[in-house]
């Protein structure tokens, strides 16, 4: 496997690619495909490999990019026009990791597209142009890429493209290549190519919106009538310059002016008046109406004697029951009355039965004032003072003997 590598020329010129899932080495044969390595390094330069899709992958076989477009139908060269393609003996489709030109499969058709080579396809010697090779450890990179879910529908498809980031010039091995328009300016003008698109889009599909049917609702016979559109109301000023309208002033006629003509007599005979009927006899007042006697009320049967009877007797029951009732409720309080027991007074105080106990001592249990109290004797200084004139006036002073033990003063 060695010898394969050896019998390879030696590269001159690298370009990094940048994709989700890591970056790969491409490095060049510049000498042995000029025009190949030119073309991928100006536009790499310029960016027109930026935001491309791998658009087509086959496992174990190739994957492909450089289509702006994303469909594998696009792209161009740097040139201007496709290319033709270069061969060299020592360059052959025998291992993987091999860059190349794609093309229609027609000789001379090289633009901008290329693959990589996933594994040794001699089938394709001599039908394209290989312009490089992967270095070092990043073509397991490229095999990442092409582990992915394929199209049901589209052959080769993936469901999900991966994207080429970025192409980035490593190392430049033509001094003399000027790009033509730098990445900026590019992107600017693919946001400008994308915002037609959408315009031209947005217009399309609003002239194929479907236009309204103004004659749903029509009758039939309103296709031909005239369009009757509404008046504007017209204020002062534009009544005073309407060309319709009299400029004269209006005066009143001499007819108008004149008295009404006095009134003519008649031409025929008036009616005579319309005798007066005579006067109607005054009414006289209607007889009184009188109510028929009423009939007189005849003995009750013998039925409702009875039931009447029964009525009263049920009442006289129901009044014995409420007796009874009234009778057990006065004798239910009585009896709550009696038992129930006599209010407590309070005590007296023990000094206060000593004290009494006291007085009894001293006066004896006769101490109530008698009704002749006028009668008594008062003794103030050995000088006796009789209160038992009723009219005569004395200033006395009245003392309780029992509070105070000492003579009046």
């Amino acid at each position: 496997m060695s010898t394969l590598y050896v019998t390879e020329p030696p590269t001159d010129g690298k370009v990094l690619l940048h994709t989700p899932k890591g970056e790969i080495e491409i490095e060049l044969w510049s000498r042995e495909a000029p025009k190949a390595c030119r073309n991928f390094v100006a536009l790499a330069l310029e960016g027109y490999y930026d935001q491309c899709v791998w658009h087509r992958i086959v496992p174990g076989f190739i994957i492909q990019t450089g289509d702006p477009t994303g469909t594998g139908h696009g792209g161009e060269s740097f040139y201007g026009a496709p290319f033709e393609n270069e061969r060299h003996q020592r360059l052959r489709f025998h291992r993987r990791g091999l860059v190349a030109m794609a093309n229609t499969g027609e000789h001379n058709t090289n633009e901008s597209q290329f693959f990589i080579t996933l594994y040794a396809t001699p089938e394709l010697q001599n039908k394209y142009t290989i312009f490089g090779c992967v270095g070092g450890s990043t073509i397991y990179n490229v095999l990442s890429l092409a582990d992915v879910e394929l199209s049901a529908t589209e052959p080769d498809r993936p469901v999900y493209p991966p994207k080429l980031l970025r192409a980035e010039v490593i190392h430049h091995p033509f001094t003399d290549l000027v790009p033509r328009i730098t990445p900026a300016e590019r992107q600017a003008q693919q946001e400008a190519r994308t915002l037609a698109a959408q315009r031209q889009g947005t217009m399309e599909r609003q002239r194929k919106r479907p236009k309204k049917n103004t004659t749903l609702l029509s009758f039939g016979d309103e296709e031909d009538a005239p369009l009757v559109t509404e008046k504007k109301p017209m204020s002062s000023h534009d009544l005073l310059h309407d060309k319709r309208l009299s400029k004269e002033t209006m005066r009143p006629s001499k007819s108008a002016a004149q008295p009404p003509p006095a009134a003519q007599p008649a031409l025929w005979p008036e009616p005579e008046p319309m005798p007066k009927p005579p006067p109607s006899p005054e009414p006289q007042p209607a007889p009184e109406l009188q109510a028929p006697p009423l009939p007189t009320s005849a003995a009750p049967p013998p039925s409702s004697v009875s039931s009447l009877a029964a009525l009263l007797q049920a009442y006289k029951k129901d009044r014995g029951h409420e007796h009874d009732t009234l009778s057990r409720l006065d004798a239910f309080q009585k009896r709550m009355r009696s038992e129930a027991p006599a209010p407590q007074r309070h005590a007296r105080s023990h000094e206060a039965q000593s004290e009494d106990e006291q007085d009894m001592r001293e006066y004896g249990d006769d101490d109530d004032d008698d009704a002749d109290w006028r009668s008594h004797t008062f003794q103030s200084d050995g000088q006796p003072l009789q209160g038992n004139d009723p009219l005569s006036v004395h200033d006395y002073q009245v003392v309780d003997p029992r509070a105070t033990r000492g003579s009046f003063t």
